[in-house]
């Protein structure tokens, strides 16, 4: 099950994505809730649907320089070609 999904465009119409494009999980402001000062996430147990904090924080996409932990070519690539235009 994903946990989140980011649709990303290009306002130039392009298909490309920008390297180093930075993506960051940050709280409202102002916060949805006063109790949840915080990034938040719902967790799916109905019917409580219970919020908690999380840390929240950046992430690259296309960047230009790997971490250390990188996700593995081959699957990042197939990941990439699902956002590319085929013919």
């Amino acid at each position: 099950m994903p946990l989140l999904t980011v649709n990303l465009g290009n306002p130039t119409g392009s298909a490309d994505i920008a390297t180093d494009t930075r993506i960051e999980i940050v709280a409202g402001t102002p916060p949805s809730s006063p109790e949840f000062p915080c990034p938040i996430l719902t967790l799916c147990d109905a019917p409580a649907l219970t919020k908690v904090c999380v840390p929240g924080g950046p992430f690259f996409i296309n960047p230009t320089v790997w971490c250390t932990d990188p996700v593995a070519p081959k699957t990042w690539s197939v990941v990439k070609n699902l956002y590319r235009p085929h013919p």
